[in-house]
């Protein structure tokens, strides 16, 4: 037992309390998983530890024993860089910044292969990739649907990415798959209606807004494409890709 800690247990049981979970956090400031855990253990002997520091004390310990720093950090490093709905994204102007995106990718991934079934940490990977303009992009959503098919996130920006290379087959496949596993979201309505017209499929696309109204009544984009695939004609000419599509 180090001196801090036998300090610590002189302490009255409120402060004790504080005094460890302040240990706990400190370590985790400082990345040390291993410190963290051990400030954590002193806790067990405290009786009764109220329910607000017995939750604080087990998310501490979820945090350390993943190290999701190494997460934060990382998506730290490539947040203003992402493409995301709404936001412009900042370019990668620079080769330095090139390879800390670079390394930042590399790590989120690395923390992946350790915790699999973390789907949040390959998806901000691969949208790192996409930011990067790495030529692996497509390949590597494909990767991360196959593997959690069942995350609407990953869905999203794999059906966009295959899209906007004007991949329909495939989009469609995961288009109508997700629809298929979550059929209560609206927003993969909304994208299905958009693969589906990009296809040539206008009946199936006018069919798959109107769920996705149905499903969100207040939906803007839903909304402005129902009115978009109003105005297309079966006979054509539809559009093919998501400039055409955009375009009045």
């Amino acid at each position: 037992m180090t001196m801090a800690a036998r300090e610590r247990d002189k302490l009255p049981i409120g402060m004790r309390i504080a005094a460890h979970l302040r240990a706990a956090e400190g370590a985790v400031y400082l990345r040390d998983a291993a410190a963290a855990l051990r400030a954590l253990e002193g806790l067990r002997a405290i009786e009764p530890l109220d329910d607000e520091s017995l939750a604080r004390a087990l998310e501490i310990e979820s945090y350390a024993r993943d190290e999701k720093w190494r997460l934060s950090d990382a998506h730290a490093v490539l947040q203003p860089h992402l493409l995301l709905q709404g936001r412009a994204n900042a370019p990668i102007a620079s080769g330095a910044q090139r390879a800390a995106c670079a390394k930042a990718v590399e790590e989120l991934e690395a923390y992946y292969a350790d915790h699999p079934t973390d789907w949040e940490s390959i998806w901000a990977a691969t949208m790192g990739r996409a930011a990067l303009g790495d030529a692996s992009t497509i390949a590597a959503w494909k990767r991360a649907w196959e593997a959690h098919p069942e995350q609407a996130d990953i869905v999203r920006e794999a059906v966009l990415a295959l899209l906007r290379t004007t991949r329909h087959e495939e989009a469609l496949v995961i288009a109508r798959d997700a629809t298929g596993r979550i059929p209560k979201d609206a927003t993969l309505w909304c994208n299905r209606a958009v693969v589906e017209v990009l296809s040539g499929n206008l009946d199936e696309a006018r069919r798959c807004v109107q769920e996705s109204q149905r499903l969100d009544p207040s939906d803007p984009i839903a909304r402005a494409l129902g009115e978009r695939l109003a105005s297309l004609r079966a006979e054509g000419p539809l559009p093919r890709t998501l400039a055409e599509l955009s375009k009045r």
